[in-house]
């Protein structure tokens, strides 16, 4: 996970001319995340339940076919610079994935997204007292919706409420980010 941001990042300038043919957009935000568990989970040491809200970072590429269909590949990333809530475990949560992206225009600005895809994740679980970690890793689903506002003729506002599934452990993330588009036809815009 650490060498594939640079290599995306590396290879950027070498795809551009294809992304800018495409109905493309690049995506970066930030909001906050929620991860519960309860019962039985991976690293259940006698305690029943926990949660721990941090703050949330994404970002993504994506593909947009026409103006209700699309494509994205994200990299989500969570406990970024806040420590967990007192007396409650401590859990980083990242990873990447593809998700194919539902657009609803209800008018020249505005419109409801659905997402469905799937993740691949680690999660990283410390207790605020202890001296054990356990590491996780897996792949699910990942599945949101939310709400798009076209700000310009090249920047859309998002608003997003993604539901990540890591076994029997919940990730929800509220986002706001902002998509940067590329380039292509005006067909997938209007």
């Amino acid at each position: 996970m650490r060498l594939l941001l640079p290599l995306l990042i590396a290879c950027l300038p070498a795809a551009w001319p294809l992304l800018a043919a495409a109905d493309s957009y690049v995506r970066l935000g930030a909001g906050v995340s929620r991860t519960t568990a309860a019962g039985d989970y991976p690293g259940n040491r006698g305690n029943p339940r926990f949660r721990d809200t941090d703050v949330a970072a994404i970002a993504g590429l994506g593909w947009r076919f026409n103006r209700w269909l699309g494509v994205e590949g994200t990299l989500t990333g969570t406990d970024l610079f806040f420590s967990d809530e007192a007396l409650e475990r401590d859990a980083n949560a990242y990873g990447y994935g593809l998700s194919a992206i539902a657009s609803l225009p209800v008018s020249e600005r505005w419109a409801l997204t659905a997402r469905y895809g799937t993740w691949r994740w680690r999660l990283d679980m410390q207790p605020t007292s202890g001296p054990w970690s356990s590491t996780f890793s897996g792949s699910d689903r990942v599945r949101g919706a939310g709400v798009e506002f076209r700000a310009g003729p090249d920047a859309v506002l998002n608003l997003a409420f993604d539901d990540y599934r890591m076994e029997n452990i919940k990730l929800r993330l509220v986002t706001i980010s902002l998509h940067w588009l590329l380039g292509g036809t005006q067909s997938a815009r209007e």
